[in-house]
């Protein structure tokens, strides 16, 4: 048994690796992740670890722990570089997939334990947000390290207990350093729930207790230094504005309706959402079920419910914030599919397995497809997109004859975690990886400026957003003086000695309809950007 886990082992860990470190070495993408890059350049350029900065200005949204592990990367590194900037990301990931086959494993055993990682890490959701600097990679695997810490702890006694309790408290801590409050919100109202709905009234003091100590260690060091740095206000601006405010205000960002989650959940799940519909269903309580398996059912319950409860009842709403219950989805599905080990599944279950196999394989095999597609458009590595799609649809159809020839009386839940790498393997391939880079990054941009502001000359920006001030911010390693008045932009554009003014279209376009762009303007260049293109102003 020892040597069958050793071998397992073996595999399955340089296999979780791969998945979560293949693909990171990319410029900056998105809207977010240029903030993250942004900041943590000036973490680096400051040696201020306590107050994230954007373009000079405190920004007080989140605190500093995954901009932290990006200065790390540019110590090491030499510097600021944007390729390597989301390696903290990669690791944060690789501790979630580990974490989520330990959880996975105290409540289902080991092979179940081991699927839900892989489950996890083939999910689309998990795939591309651990490919980005985002608070939100950290956040999630602290809360599921927190979750597997908890149940270590809770099975066991005296010290060892205590010890898995404290663990599940610092954990929390590191979910409080990556996100704010919610960070803790999520693991203690989850874990409490379920202690009080099993009526483990003395477990749940216990846990308080351990977990107000722990979190006092870990969270309050820094909530005090920002106290020191910036006084009154910026604990105000940190705890009102930013955790309260953000949570319950109408007018919050990103505010969407309560019910905004439930497709959310199926669109992020993907593939895996196909079964989400009966992992759901299994997780009702079954006659002459065993008490170890009621525990492991209603922590799973309680791990999904109340987190989904409370991101429900925030006001901002995005599809990323789901993230932390990604491993518990996983879990779910995984602890479906080895049910089947323990008795045959009923037949429509065998019948959704298959459907849903059959969906997996079509899905990897048009991935290939499309792959080969861009290819071909784009006249780059025909050849090596046409090698894999043969090998991928090879494959696909090698895995589906097997299992179709299989009696359905199992889920062939490993045979969809093959499929689901070959699928994912598709966008490696280097026409749509440029094709990726041309549609989420910023590179156009930098080399417009790169080409025409002149050496001497002095680079503003006008009303600029947070992804405008993080991609130049990054790529010029500096921080921008910023224009907000017509006044101020004619002022600058007038100086002697050469400005250039960097500017959205849409605000360009906005004062020529107002009448409030100055005379002295004129159009030097213009970057095309996904809904996001940036003209460059010179004085005439």
């Amino acid at each position: 048994m020892k040597r069958s886990a050793g071998v397992t082992l073996l595999w399955a860990v340089p296999a979780l690796a791969v998945l979560s470190f293949a693909g990171q070495r990319h410029g900056l993408w998105g809207g977010d992740e240029p903030r993250e890059a942004a900041i943590a350049r000036e973490m680096h350029a400051s040696r201020d670890w306590v107050v994230p900065r954007l373009n000079g200005e405190p920004f007080l949204e989140k605190p500093p722990l995954a901009h932290l592990g990006a200065v790390i990367v540019f110590d090491l590194a030499g510097g600021p570089d944007a390729r390597l900037c989301r390696l903290p990301s990669a690791a944060w990931g690789f501790a979630g997939l580990l974490a989520t086959a330990w959880l996975g494993a105290m409540l289902l055993g080991p092979g179940a334990g081991l699927l839900a990682a892989f489950i996890l890490a083939t999910s689309v959701e998990w795939l591309y947000i651990t490919r980005h600097l985002l608070v939100d990679v950290p956040l999630a695997a602290s809360v599921v390290v927190s979750f597997a810490l908890f149940q270590a702890g809770y099975r066991r006694r005296g010290a060892p207990k205590a010890l898995g309790y404290l663990g599940f408290a610092f954990a929390a801590g590191a979910a409080f350093l990556s996100k704010g409050t919610v960070g803790v919100a999520l693991p203690l109202s989850a874990v409490s729930a379920y202690l009080l709905l099993r009526r483990e009234y003395r477990e749940f003091a216990l846990l308080a207790l351990v977990s107000a100590a722990g979190l006092l260690v870990v969270a309050a060091p820094w909530v005090l230094l920002l106290a020191a740095r910036g006084g009154r206000e910026a604990l105000r601006v940190f705890l009102w504005d930013n955790q309260v405010l953000r949570f319950v205000s109408p007018g919050a960002d990103h505010a969407k309706a309560p019910w905004f989650y439930l497709p959310a959940i199926f669109e992020i799940f993907l593939p895996w959402a196909l079964l989400l519909p009966p992992a759901f269903l299994g997780l009702r309580r079954r006659p002459g079920e065993s008490e170890g398996d009621r525990r492991s059912r209603q922590f799973v319950l309680a791990v999904l419910a109340v987190p989904f409860a409370i991101l429900s009842v925030a006001s901002g709403k995005r599809h990323l914030y789901l993230l932390p219950l990604l491993p518990g989805f996983a879990i779910a599905v995984a602890r479906w599919a080895a049910s089947a080990d323990a008795a045959p599944p009923a037949r429509w279950e065998g019948r959704w397995a298959r459907a849903a196999l059959v969906v997996f394989a079509a899905a990897a095999a048009a991935a290939w497809c499309a792959a080969l597609g861009v290819a071909v458009y784009a006249r780059h590595g025909a050849v090596a997109a046409a090698a894999g799609a043969a090998a991928g649809l090879a494959a696909s159809a090698a895995v589906l004859r097997r299992e179709l020839r299989k009696p359905p009386d199992r889920i062939p839940a490993w045979s969809m975690v093959a499929l689901a790498i070959i699928g994912w393997a598709a966008p490696l391939t280097p026409a749509v990886w440029e094709m990726l880079e041309r549609e989420k990054g910023y590179a156009p941009l930098a080399a417009m400026l790169e080409a025409n502001v002149r050496q001497g000359e002095t680079l503003f920006m006008y009303r600029p957003g947070e992804r405008e001030l993080g991609v130049v911010g990054f790529h010029r390693r500096a921080v921008l003086p910023v224009l907000e008045t017509p006044a101020e932009l004619d002022a600058a554009l007038q100086a002697s000695g050469g400005n250039v003014v960097l500017v959205r279209e849409k605000v360009y376009d906005s004062l020529v309809g107002e009448g409030t762009l100055p005379a002295s303007a004129s159009v030097q260049a213009r970057c095309l950007l996904p809904h996001r293109n940036q003209l460059l102003l010179r004085g005439r």
